[in-house]
């Protein structure tokens, strides 16, 4: 295995070890507290870790055809499903870093939905405004292939500390 296939696996123990439970002696109906730099840095992380991911086996699985002995004439295979695979990761590991880094309180579902959501609403904004690899409106196409990560990570941070406070509070009016 090389170095850089280890990469993704590293990080991905890096973040299930640093998701322990965060609240006080592990008692789940604790109530959280406020959003600090723990949520966002888990989404955060999880993004990054889920894009390089997902960019690694999109990469691998789309360049699979390729003959063997030249990778340079790989390239041009492997690098849609590197975006394909470094998008589906990015939405799928900002929520997951969220919640794991959350100490597992929220629930990641809805979470997961919106995130999915704004990846779809990015894909078919940039899907009408680049036809055949061109476009006359770089600067808007710019702007949404970099606004759409920084949304998904912050919904994913907002919504897993919503989600949170939420279950800490029925927890605490819960009949014992």
């Amino acid at each position: 295995m090389t170095r850089l296939a280890a990469l993704p696996i590293t990080l991905a123990v890096a973040l299930a070890a640093a998701a322990g439970p965060t609240h006080a002696q592990g008692d789940p109906r604790a109530a959280p507290s406020p959003m600090t730099g723990r949520t966002l840095g888990g989404a955060l992380l999880g993004a990054g870790i889920g894009a390089l991911v997902g960019g690694y086996v999109g990469a691998h699985v789309s360049s699979r055809g390729c003959e063997s002995g030249n990778p340079d004439a790989c390239l041009g295979e492997a690098f849609p499903g590197f975006i394909v695979g470094f998008g589906v990761g990015h939405t799928l590991g900002a929520p997951a870093g969220a919640h794991l880094l959350n100490g597992r309180r929220g629930g990641p579902g809805r979470s997961l939905a919106v995130s999915a959501a704004v990846f779809a609403a990015e894909v078919l904004a940039l899907n009408a405004l680049v036809d055949d690899g061109r476009t006359r409106r770089e600067g808007l196409v710019i702007g949404i292939a970099a606004a759409a990560p920084v949304v998904q990570i912050l919904t994913s941070a907002i919504i897993e500390h919503r989600t949170a406070r939420a279950a800490a509070r029925s927890a605490v009016r819960a009949p014992r």
